[in-house]
């Protein structure tokens, strides 16, 4: 216990809390909720199904209405101030929160194809793993839509972590069928729910 408090307090500990808390998490917060947009929302499901989308404009919706690092960014104020009516004492951190800028009912319709979203934050603290987060959560996603079958949530009103800092689901049951170890020969009948391994859901009629 005492080497976790040593720790806590060096440069080596400062990074990796920095390390797991913007940027392991939110990866795997990114993963999450982009697979529970797939497996709920039945104009993504169908229209991945058809290849009118990719796994990838899921994860941008996600971006913009879920964003995994949903408060973070603190700024200190150096001296008494006011910030909307709401009075901030000299050295009281202020966390800048990236989900409300995607929500603000008050923003024009851009489309969720559109990139301009705030998740990644911006300027010379703009998060500097941008891309290599999106290879790892596509990846993630792609891959496990690729090897298990029948995809269903046990439970889609999931409940997020308790926390200020991330937009993370609590937990995320999932029904699926395992591919089969020898799968039909290509050419012969095909079975339409198994004729794609991401067909994780029924096409909405």
């Amino acid at each position: 216990m005492q080497r976790l408090r040593l720790l806590a307090g060096s440069w080596p500990g400062i990074q990796l809390v920095v390390l797991v808390g913007a940027g392991t998490i939110p990866t795997a917060a990114w993963i999450a909720s982009g697979l529970r947009l797939l497996l709920t929302d039945d104009d993504y499901a169908g229209d991945l199904i058809g290849g009118a989308v990719t796994v990838r404009r899921a994860m941008d919706r996600v971006l913009w209405t879920r964003s995994p690092m949903a408060n973070f960014s603190a700024r200190y104020a150096r001296h008494a101030t006011t910030l909307h009516g709401v009075p901030v004492p000299a050295g009281v951190p202020i966390l800048i929160s990236h989900a409300a800028t995607g929500t603000d009912p008050a923003l024009p319709s851009l489309g969720y194809d559109h990139r301009s979203h705030l998740a990644w934050s911006a300027g010379p603290h703009r998060c500097p793993a941008d891309s290599q987060a999106a290879v790892i959560a596509q990846t993630g996603i792609e891959t496990l839509l690729d090897q298990l079958w029948n995809l269903d949530l046990t439970d889609a009103e999931v409940p997020n972590r308790p926390g200020p800092f991330h937009t993370c689901p609590a937990a995320l049951g999932i029904r699926f069928r395992p591919q089969p170890v020898d799968p039909p020969a290509t050419g012969g009948p095909r079975d339409l729910h198994t004729a794609d391994p991401r067909h994780h859901r029924h096409p909405p009629l």
